[in-house]
């Protein structure tokens, strides 16, 4: 079992702020989420997949991805990047239910299908 956490919070004044808690004119305490949430969650996201990707899959995954950095970087090669098959390493996901917008974008970039994503559904509270 891996475990992966990648901290950005005090990473950056971007990171830092994208979820505050303030008290408004009224005295009521809540949180503020800026605009560039989901930007900032898409990197984080990125960052601990990018840092589970060598712990957890297969060789032939890692040479496939590594081919084409290479193809692209050193040759300058115009092919697609690779996105290693994270199903052939993991049996279950369970993404952070921010919201059906998070959700729906993992589910598409990394081409989970809808049994993968089952479990962070079921997470999920959809509102009544």
């Amino acid at each position: 079992m891996h475990t992966v956490r990648t901290p950005r919070g005090g990473a950056s004044d971007r990171s830092y702020a994208c979820v505050t808690q303030e008290e408004d004119g009224a005295g009521n305490v809540g949180e503020s989420l800026s605009k560039e949430l989901m930007s900032i969650a898409g990197e984080a996201h990125r960052t601990n997949i990018t840092t589970l990707g060598p712990l957890v899959l297969p060789l032939s995954e890692q040479l496939r991805f590594l081919a084409t950095v290479v193809l692209r970087r050193v040759f300058r090669a115009g092919v697609k990047a690779y996105l290693p098959d994270f199903t052939a390493a993991l049996d279950h996901f369970c993404i952070h239910a921010g919201g059906c917008s998070v959700l729906e974008e993992l589910e598409r970039s990394l081409k989970l299908s809808v049994w993968h994503m089952e479990p962070s559904w079921m997470t999920h509270v959809l509102p009544e």
